[in-house]
């Protein structure tokens, strides 16, 4: 890790144990004791619904079917991995949260997500993301894998990267229309530019079909 990011990340966990009571907290969920699991995973898709839609003005978590998988997920049967849900909080608040997998070789990054709003300072996401690196490295784990995605902040962390390539080919007018949005969807998550003007028109399009 770069010697400015460590001392950052050193520095918001010192601020934020000056703020309250800074705590990590694994939870198990079991199909005969999930209440503490039911409440809480709400609060993790409620934040990251909230950030989902500040960032790119859509939200697939407001599908019922996609929010059953992650709060019914500890119900797979397969010894093979297990689910790994951490939340870190202060005194009463949850400041972020991690639902992932693990195996006895990788942990798999999969759903971070963080209160933000007034704790988006202290950087949060990463302090939560060192913590379970240390923890994956002290269940034996030979990976940390953060999957998919070419965020900014993984490139803190991570010392190699697997290139993954995808084709798409048109067999019908219809799918070449389909492959035409998924070109200008794209380009709009890689630009910010863009992505502004998709959000804000998206908003000015909400707002005058309310007034309507």
């Amino acid at each position: 890790l770069v010697k400015k990011f460590r001392y950052d990340n050193r520095r918001n966990l010192k601020k934020l144990n000056e703020v309250g009571k800074l705590q990590f907290k694994n939870i198990s969920p079991k199909s005969t004791n999930h209440e503490e699991y039911d409440s809480l995973i709400l609060v993790s898709l409620e934040q990251k619904m909230r950030r989902l839609k500040n960032h790119y003005g859509s939200n697939i978590l407001a599908n019922q079917l996609v929010q059953k998988f992650y709060k019914e997920a500890y119900l797979i049967n397969d010894s093979s991995y297990s689910l790994d849900y951490t939340i870190m909080t202060s005194d009463e608040t949850i400041l972020a949260t991690h639902w992932g997998f693990c195996d006895s070789t990788w942990y798999y990054f999969l759903f971070p997500t963080m209160e933000g709003r007034e704790w988006y300072r202290y950087s949060c996401g990463k302090i939560l993301i060192n913590y379970l690196i240390n923890q994956s490295i002290n269940e034996g784990n030979s990976y940390f894998d953060f999957t998919i995605g070419n965020e900014s902040y993984k490139k803190y962390w991570c010392n190699s990267e697997i290139k993954l390539y995808s084709y798409r080919k048109a067999r019908s007018i219809i799918g070449y229309y389909y492959l035409g949005w998924i070109y200008v969807f794209e380009y709009i998550k890689r630009n910010k530019y863009a992505l502004s003007l998709w959000k804000n028109f998206k908003s000015y399009y909400i707002s005058r079909n309310k007034k309507l």
